[in-house]
Parts: C-alpha cells; structure tokens; sequence
C-alpha cells in the first residue's frame, strides 16, 4: 500500500472502524494504534453510524452546514476531533463537540470572521494546521482529555473525522 497515508491504510483494512455499533469507549489497557482513541474515520461515516436519532442527524447536519460556510469563506477545514456526549450512547446528546483543524491562506481578519460565527448545538473551536507544532499537539491532547470526560468519571473515546483525503478510496 505505498503511497497511502498510515490512516488510509487502517481505513482500507477496516481497523479504523472496527468499534461496536454506538459503542465508542475508552481503549483496551493495552491498546494498538489503530484500536485506541481518537478513532480515525471518514466524514461520512458520522452519518452511516453516529446519527441514528433525530437530534444527532439535526447536529451533524449543522456541523456539516457549518463546515460547509467556512470552506465558501476561504478557510479549509481539514479534519475535526469530535467527543463529548455526541460519542457516548445517548439518543439526545447535549451538543456537538469538535476541535476543527483548517487550513487558510486569507488574511487573519478574514479568517476570524469565517470562524466567529456560533450555531447552537455547536461547541466549535479551531486550530491552525500551521501553527507552532507543540500548540497543534498541546491543543489536540487537551481537547481529546475534555473529550473523554474522565474528570466527570467517564472514559469516552473520540473521532478524528477527515473532511477529505485524497488517499482514501471514496473519502469526501
């Protein structure tokens, strides 16, 4: 499988999805990488597994929305770490959670103004792809922590969802 991203490759062999149906818990004591959380998977994927009620369809179809407005704006978005309530097994979960990770090559004033905008149901915040290395992996690690919710006695898992890689049979 040369040539395909490390991700692209678990997503070919299945591993990247091999969860229970609804069940996105904390990983095995001793977990391989592709088993424990974030969980790597397509956009679509949200979709086909995680919008099983109304109020999930209804928040992913404003996530969706949302991520749609800030591409028209300038700014790509390049994938998103989801958690929170919207991981667990609730039929209504409180919101969407995500740290969104973009990409822009717009002035920073249009940028803030492509990512200002709250949706309710919507807990967004973003990251530059490009910014300081330790700030992207700092942010990423403290975000996927919340996500967890293990300071609430929880241990969820967490989604790292591709908007697009081109490496990806089928990939959005």
């Amino acid at each position: 499988m040369t040539g395909v991203s490390i991700a692209g490759q678990a997503m070919l062999r299945g591993e990247a999805l091999a969860v229970p149906a609804r069940m996105l818990l904390a990983p095995e004591p001793a977990p391989n990488m592709f088993a424990s959380s974030p969980h790597v998977v397509r956009f679509a994927w949200l979709f086909e597994h995680l919008a099983w009620s109304p109020g999930r369809r209804a928040l992913l179809e404003r996530f969706a929305a949302r991520i749609e407005a800030i591409r028209a704006q300038g700014v790509m978005p390049l994938c998103a770490l989801i958690g929170g309530s919207f991981v667990g097994t609730g039929e209504a979960p409180n919101d969407l959670d995500a740290l969104v990770i973009y990409r822009a090559d717009a002035a920073p004033e249009a940028i803030a103004a492509a990512l200002s905008m709250k949706i309710e149901g919507l807990d967004l915040r973003y990251v530059p792809e490009d910014a300081d290395p330790i700030l992207l992996i700092k942010m990423t690690c403290f975000f996927h922590t919340l996500y967890q919710g293990i300071d609430k006695g929880g241990g969820r898992g967490s989604i790292l969802a591709l908007f697009h890689d081109p490496t990806l049979a089928g990939a959005d």
